[in-house]
C-alpha cells in the first residue's frame, strides 16, 4: 500500500498531497482575502523559486498521450531499450581495424542506452509532480470551482483564472487520474527494474572501463615503439662513439710507446756521464772577479729557475709506462741535483776567486812601495856613499822579491784562466743541462696531458659501457611489461565476453517480468484512485476549516487593536496620574514644613501672650474666667483641622499619605 500523507502550508493558502514512491504532488492553491493575496502571491514565488525551471520545462513541453505508454508491448520496449548486436564477439588479438570496429560498435550501443534511459527520466519527471492550482474567487458560484494547472499547461496563481481554460472540474480530475496511472505503472516498473538497471548501469561501467584501458593499452604500445626506435638509434650511436674512443685509445698509446723508446733512454745516459765528470772538476773551477760581478744579477735567476718536480701516480695507463715516466723523473731529478752541486761549486770558486784577486792587489801594492823604494835608493846613491852598503843590499833584496811577486802574479793569472776556461765550460754545460731540463718538463707536461686524455676516454667508455647496459635491461623489462599487458588484455576480453553473455540473460528475465508488473500497477492504480477520493474529501474538509479560521483571524485582529488602543491608553494615563500623584506628595512636602513652621510661629506667639498677660495680671487685678479662653479654643480647633484622616488601602491594608496616591496604589493592586 502506497504511503499517503497530507502537508498544510497555510500562510500559502497551499495543500500538497503526496503519494507512493516515485512522488505525486497535486497543489490545490485558493484566494485568502484582497488585501493578504499580495503577500501570499510573493510568499508563493519565493517558495516556489526552486521549481520554477522544471515547470516552465513541463509547459513548455507537450506531454505525450497516456494511451500509446499503456499500449506499448515489453517486446517494443525490449527492442526500443537494447541495441542489436552485429556479430559481437571478443576483439582479435593484434588486429587494430579490428579494435577500431569494436570500439565503435560500443559506442554506438553506449549511446542507444543513453538515449533510452534519457526518456525513461523525462518520463519519470513528467509523471513524477501533478501541480494543481485551484483558484478561487470571493462569490459563491466561484468558490467550488477548480483550476488544474498541468491541465492547461500554464501556471495559474491565487485568484486569476488561467487563460485558455474551458474544461470542467471531471475533465480535470479524469486527467489527473490519468497522469496517476502513469504515475503509478513507472512507479512498479521503477521499483521491479531497480535491479536491473543496477546491473545495466554495472555493464556500462564495465564496458567504459574497459575500452579506457584499451585505449591506454594501444597509448602505451605506441609510446613504447617510439621509445624503443629512439633507444635503439642511441644505442647504435653509442656503438659508434665506442669504436671512435677505441681507435683513438689505440693510436694514443701508439704514440706514447714511440715517446718512451730507446733514444730518450741513450740521451738520459749521457747526461748522467756528463754530470759525474762534472762532479769530479767541480773543485778546480775558478772564475774572474769581474765576470762573476757582472754575473752576479743572473745568480737570482738561476737559482729560481731550478725546481725539483714531483709527479704523482695518476692511476691510468699500464704498468711498463708508469715505470718509464718514473725513471724518467728521476734522471731528471738527478740532473737537477747535479746542477745544483755546480752552482755550490762555482759559488765556492767565486769566493776563492775573490780572495786571490785580494791578495793580488796587496802584492801589487807591495810592488809599487817596493819600486819607490828603488827610486829613493837611486837617488841616495847619488847623494851619499857612506849608505852605499845598506842601500846595496836593499836592491839585492828588492829584485828579488818583485820576480817572486811577479812569478806568483803570473801563476795566480794563469789559475785565473784555467778556471776561467772551466767556469765557461760550466756554463755552457749548465745552459746545455737547463735546455734539455725545459725539453724533459716539456715532454713530462705533454705525458700529464695524454694520460688525462686517455683517463677522460677511459671514463667514457665505462659510462657509454654502463649506459649500453642499462638501456638492455630497460628494453628487457618493457618486453617483460608488454607480454604482462598482452596477458591482461586476453583476461579482459574473457571477462567482458562473460559480462555481455550476463547482460543478455538479464534482458530475457527483464522481458519475462514485465506482464507481472502491469498487473501490479493496475491493482496500484485503483488503490491510487480510492486513495485520492479519500483526500478529495479530506481537502473539502481542510477548505471549510481554513475558511473559518480566517474568519476567526479576522475577529481577532480587530480585538487585538482595541486591546493595543486600551493599552496605550490606560499606559498614558497611568503616567499621568503617576506624575500628579509626584507633584502632590511635593506639596504634601512643603505643607508640612509649612505647617511646622506655623507651629513654631504659633507657640512663640501663645508664650507672648502669656507673657504679656502674666505682666497684666501683675499689673492689674485678676479678672474672673479666661480672657484669652477664645484664643485657646482656637489653637485646638486649629489643631484638630491640622490632623489628617489617614487613607488605607481595602485590600493589602497599607497607609497612603493622599487620595491620588491611593488611587494609584488600588488600580495596580486590584488589576
Amino acid at each position: 500500500m502506497a504511503e499517503r500523507f497530507v502537508r498544510a502550508a497555510p500562510p500559502m493558502g497551499a495543500l500538497h498531497v503526496r503519494l507512493g514512491t516515485p512522488p505525486v504532488v497535486a497543489t490545490l492553491h485558493w484566494p485568502i482575502n484582497n488585501t493578504n493575496l499580495d503577500t501570499a502571491r510573493s510568499s508563493e514565488r519565493e517558495t516556489t523559486l526552486g521549481h520554477a525551471h522544471s515547470h516552465a520545462h513541463r509547459a513548455r513541453t507537450p506531454r505525450p498521450p497516456p494511451a500509446r505508454r499503456h499500449t506499448r508491448s515489453p517486446a517494443a520496449a525490449d527492442r526500443v531499450a537494447v541495441p542489436r548486436r552485429h556479430g559481437d564477439g571478443p576483439l582479435p588479438h593484434g588486429d587494430r581495424s579490428g579494435a577500431r570496429r569494436a570500439q565503435t560498435r560500443k559506442q554506438k550501443k553506449e549511446k542507444e542506452t543513453k538515449k533510452v534511459r534519457e526518456q525513461c527520466d523525462d518520463h519519470n519527471n513528467n509523471a513524477e509532480r501533478v501541480n494543481v492550482d485551484v483558484d478561487r474567487q470571493h462569490h459563491p458560484q466561484h468558490r467550488n470551482t477548480a483550476f488544474l494547472s498541468m491541465a492547461t499547461d500554464s501556471p495559474v496563481m491565487n485568484g486569476e483564472v488561467p487563460r485558455g481554460h474551458t474544461g470542467t472540474l471531471e475533465e480535470t480530475l479524469q486527467q489527473m487520474n490519468i497522469l496517476i496511472q502513469e504515475n503509478r505503472d513507472l512507479k512498479g516498473e521503477h521499483a521491479v527494474s531497480g535491479q536491473i538497471k543496477q546491473e545495466k548501469r554495472a555493464l556500462q561501467q564495465t564496458n567504459q572501463a574497459m575500452k579506457e584501458r584499451f585505449e591506454g593499452l594501444a597509448a602505451w604500445r605506441e609510446k613504447q615503439r617510439e621509445d624503443r626506435g629512439f633507444l635503439e638509434s642511441s644505442l647504435e650511436k653509442a656503438h659508434g662513439r665506442v669504436d671512435a674512443l677505441a681507435a683513438e685509445n689505440k693510436e694514443l698509446r701508439a704514440k706514447l710507446q714511440e715517446l718512451s723508446g730507446g733514444g730518450q733512454a741513450a740521451e738520459m745516459d749521457a747526461l748522467c756521464v756528463q754530470m759525474a765528470r762534472l762532479q769530479a772538476e767541480k773543485n778546480d773551477l775558478v772564475a774572474m772577479n769581474s765576470e762573476l760581478q757582472l754575473k752576479a744579477g743572473q745568480r737570482a735567476d738561476d737559482d729560481s729557475f731550478i725546481e725539483i718536480i714531483r709527479v704523482g701516480d695518476s692511476g691510468v695507463g699500464d704498468a711498463g709506462e708508469e715505470e718509464k715516466l718514473s725513471g724518467k723523473l728521476e734522471a731528471g731529478m738527478a740532473a737537477d741535483l747535479t746542477v745544483s752541486q755546480l752552482l755550490q761549486s762555482l759559488r765556492d770558486e767565486t769566493q776563492r776567486a775573490q780572495r786571490i784577486q785580494i791578495e793580488l792587489q796587496a802584492s801589487e801594492a807591495r810592488v809599487a812601495a817596493l819600486q819607490e823604494k828603488m827610486i829613493c835608493s837611486d837617488s841616495s846613491t847619488q847623494t851619499s856613499l857612506p849608505a852605499e852598503t845598506p842601500n846595496k843590499t836593499q836592491q839585492a833584496q828588492g829584485p828579488s822579491e818583485v820576480d817572486a811577486l811577479r812569478s806568483q802574479m803570473l801563476s795566480l793569472f794563469n789559475e785565473l784562466q784555467q778556471a776561467q776556461n772551466k767556469l765557461d765550460e760550466a756554463e755552457a754545460m749548465k745552459r746545455g743541462l737547463h735546455d734539455r731540463c725545459r725539453e724533459v718538463e716539456q715532454d713530462i707536461v705533454t705525458l700529464q696531458a695524454q694520460l688525462v686524455e686517455k683517463q677522460a676516454v677511459q671514463t667514457e667508455n665505462e659510462r657509454l659501457r654502463l649506459q649500453v647496459e642499462s638501456l638492455h635491461a630497460q628494453s628487457q623489462l618493457e618486453q617483460k611489461k608488454s607480454m604482462e599487458e598482452r596477458k591482461d588484455l586476453c583476461q579482459l576480453k574473457e571477462a567482458y565476453t562473460k559480462l555481455f553473455e550476463d547482460y543478455e540473460e538479464v534482458k530475457k528475465r527483464e522481458s519475462e517480468v514485465v506482464p507481472a508488473m502491469v498487473e501490479d500497477l493496475q491493482i496500484q492504480l485503483t488503490e491510487a484512485e480510492k486513495a485520492l477520493a479519500s483526500k478529495q474529501e479530506h481537502i473539502d474538509e481542510m477548505k471549510q476549516e481554513i475558511f473559518q479560521k480566517e474568519k476567526e483571524l479576522e475577529t481577532i485582529s480587530v480585538f487585538q487593536a482595541q486591546a493595543e488602543v486600551y493599552s496605550s491608553d490606560f499606559y498614558a494615563e497611568r503616567a499621568a496620574r503617576e506624575k500628579i500623584h509626584e507633584e502632590k506628595e511635593r506639596l504634601a512636602t512643603e505643607l508640612d514644613f509649612t505647617k511646622q513652621i506655623n507651629r513654631q510661629l504659633q507657640e512663640e506667639m501663645d508664650s507672648l501672650n502669656m507673657h504679656s498677660l502674666n505682666q497684666l495680671q501683675k499689673r492689674h487685678v485678676p479678672s474672673r474666667g479666661n480672657p484669652h479662653g477664645g484664643v485657646g479654643g482656637d489653637g485646638r480647633e486649629w489643631q484638630q483641622q491640622v490632623n489628617i484622616p489617614d487613607h488605607v488601602c481595602p485590600k493589602c491594608n497599607i497607609k497612603l499619605p493622599d487620595l491620588d496616591s491611593l488611587q494609584i496604589h488600588i488600580m495596580d493592586c486590584i488589576i
